[in-house]
């Protein structure tokens, strides 16, 4: 559609909105299900990117917990206890005070290749 209108398309980690609401916090953990047994983990420290989205097993989700100051999921994942919810404003606000990421590559990460089958 945005092709259709000549409109650009600009890729932004979705993170952010959740992190705008956090500024001021040492090291915020953003975890979600990842399906598969595994979990995404994404990183901010006061307010701004740490580690990027990585993908982790379930299993580590403990570990990684320890890391941070505050841990937050719009999933519901065992562990972690505060549940969080954005809006297109809390990205459009984290935007216009941090910018675009440099070499952020325009495609999914939650897209990952499907598991063969045996």
């Amino acid at each position: 559609m945005a092709a259709s209108w000549h409109c650009p398309v600009l890729p932004v980690r979705s993170a952010g909105a959740i992190a705008y609401h956090y500024p001021d916090t040492p090291l915020l953990g953003i975890f979600s299900d990842a399906r598969r047994g595994d979990i995404f983990a994404t990183f901010y420290s006061m307010g701004k990117l740490h580690t990027p989205t990585q993908v982790h097993p379930a299993s580590s989700l403990h570990s990684l917990l320890t890391r941070c100051t505050i841990a937050v999921t719009s999933d519901a994942l065992p562990g972690v206890e505060k549940k969080i919810s954005t809006h297109a404003t809390d990205l459009a606000s984290y935007l216009q005070t941090h910018q675009l990421e440099p070499d952020l590559p325009l495609e999914p990460i939650h897209l990952r290749p499907a598991m063969a089958t045996k």
